[in-house]
């Protein structure tokens, strides 16, 4: 029987060899393949992270002001001045704004100085609400940071510094007097700073007056702390502390029949 004939042996080796690369040629593309999507996923994923990243970066710009305020590398004016730029040019919603300086509020790494700065940074800043401020100055008082009867005095700087026009505030102020939410301590600062602030008119402050007690229950001490309020004012256009105290009490029976 004929032997039967086979090929030189380098050529199967070189056959074989092409099969080898063939192979690792599918493998690799099966490979980059399955890859795909798992770099679609990751480049998709890197959006919110640079999202992230980047707010992150300016509520740290924020923390580093209180940082240097805790350490003493900031002080007095200086000190508000740079956490109030800090406040405004946080870019985020009110919530994260309000947030960022709750914790400096209730941190127990934050002095009583960084504490005060904080809250007159806030008072302010440009960017927040009167909610907002409103809502500070209420977790500083639960947290003893300020007392209650200098929350007035503070609501002022808050109103006087909004950056909406007057209309604007009295609405903000109104709407803050008429909340369910509102505390009354509260909505008796407000009133007393709304009639302190320098950016209302005499007629506005009378107009807010005229809400501020149908919105408040019938307290006899509720009025004369009110007039006090007046008494304090000074005269706009001729009108008197009297003709203001005659409005009050007129205002105050029309509302509560006495």
């Amino acid at each position: 029987m004929p032997r039967q004939a086979f090929p030189p042996y380098g050529g199967g080796l070189g056959r074989g060899l092409k099969i080898m690369k063939t192979l690792k040629s599918i493998l690799l593309a099966i490979a980059m393949l399955l890859a795909a999507p798992a770099f679609l996923t990751s480049c998709q994923e890197d959006a919110p992270e640079i999202n992230y990243t980047m707010n992150v970066s300016v509520i740290n710009d924020f923390a580093k002001v209180v940082e240097a305020i805790n350490n003493g590398s900031l002080k007095n004016e200086q000190a508000i001045q740079k956490l109030t730029e800090a406040i405004d040019k946080m870019n985020a919603d009110q919530q994260t704004k309000l947030q960022a300086i709750t914790d400096v509020l209730n941190s127990v790494n934050a002095t009583l100085e960084t504490k005060l700065d904080a809250i007159e940074a806030a008072m302010k800043a440009q960017t927040l609400t009167l909610e907002s401020k409103l809502a500070l100055l209420e977790t500083a008082i639960k947290n003893q940071t300020i007392k209650q009867e200098e929350m007035a005095q503070k609501l002022v700087t808050a109103i006087d510094n909004l950056s909406s026009s007057m209309v604007a505030k009295i609405e903000a102020i109104t709407a803050a007097i008429n909340s369910q939410s509102t505390a009354l301590q509260s909505k008796l600062a407000l009133t007393e700073a709304a009639m302190k602030a320098q950016t209302l008119t005499l007629e506005s402050k009378l107009d807010l007056l005229e809400k501020a007690i149908k919105a408040l229950p019938d307290y006899s001490a509720q009025l004369e702390a009110i007039k006090a309020v007046i008494e304090s004012l000074p005269d706009y256009g001729g009108r008197s502390h009297q003709d203001c105290h005659r409005s009050t009490a007129e205002l105050w029976r029309q509302a509560h029949g006495s």
